[in-house]
């Protein structure tokens, strides 16, 4: 598919004024802290519609038409959903770990999960030559960063990783967090890499995944979305990468 897409995408007309997409976006906190900082741009996820669905013809082109509208120094943020990736919970389902990144692809949402991280790296290569930052947020647990077209380009391009803990940032978990970005470190040390914070809480309860699978706890989905406080750090960190 992407193959079939990309020269129609690269042909495409557009005026560059987006600062910002953010897709995977959930509940959307972050696009909500880029537009009060006066930020223009779009947040995608297909719990909205189906014309957001990454993998699908239509979601695929919207999606791409709009990372092509952004700026340069503009960012496209990207939160791909974790659970296809952790090498603990859901384990058993998706039968992935580090010396077997692309698990079990007989099981449906493994495949898209994985046809889902060879766009992502495409996407980060197109934008990086667009001049435009990205910013893509996993769990320190998950093998995201290893699937080989991703691990290849971050190579390629340079792109860092850098821990952090979303619980630093009000999220009721701790939440240790790799965020791989072409952001200067310094805009990262800046804004968005904080310590670990002395208390946290650790999961208590069960709670069912979307393919129906118990895979961690009630707290650690009702964690998933980001806090206000994440989301304007990541538009200070935009906006102060842009004054550099």
């Amino acid at each position: 598919m992407l193959e079939l897409l990309v020269p129609y995408i690269l042909q495409a007309e557009v005026q560059r004024d987006f600062d910002f997409v953010e897709i995977f976006s959930g509940k959307a906190e972050c696009t909500k802290s880029l537009r009060r900082a006066g930020l223009r741009g779009v947040g995608f996820d297909e719990k909205y519609s189906s014309y957001h669905n990454i993998n699908s013809i239509t979601g695929l082109l919207n999606i791409a038409i709009a990372c092509k509208r952004v700026k340069p120094q503009g960012v496209l943020v990207m939160a791909p959903q974790c659970s296809m990736w952790l090498r603990f919970l859901d384990a058993n389902n998706h039968k992935r770990s580090q010396n077997d990144v692309f698990g079990d692809e007989s099981v449906p949402d493994v495949f898209e999960a994985n046809i889902t991280a060879t766009i992502v790296a495409w996407l980060t290569e197109y934008m990086f030559y667009r001049n435009v930052w990205t910013l893509l947020e996993q769990p320190s647990d998950s093998v995201h960063g290893n699937f080989p077209s991703v691990k290849s380009v971050y190579e390629l391009l340079g792109i860092k990783r850098h821990l952090t803990y979303l619980g630093a940032f009000g999220n009721p978990l701790c939440k240790a967090t790799y965020l791989w970005t072409s952001f200067p470190s310094e805009v990262m040390e800046c804004h968005l890499v904080r310590p670990k914070p002395e208390a946290g809480t650790k999961a208590k309860s069960t709670y069912i995944s979307k393919n129906g699978s118990t895979c961690g706890a009630k707290d650690l989905e009702n964690s998933e979305a980001y806090t206000r406080e994440f989301g304007d750090s990541i538009s200070q960190a935009l906006l102060y990468a842009r004054s550099l």
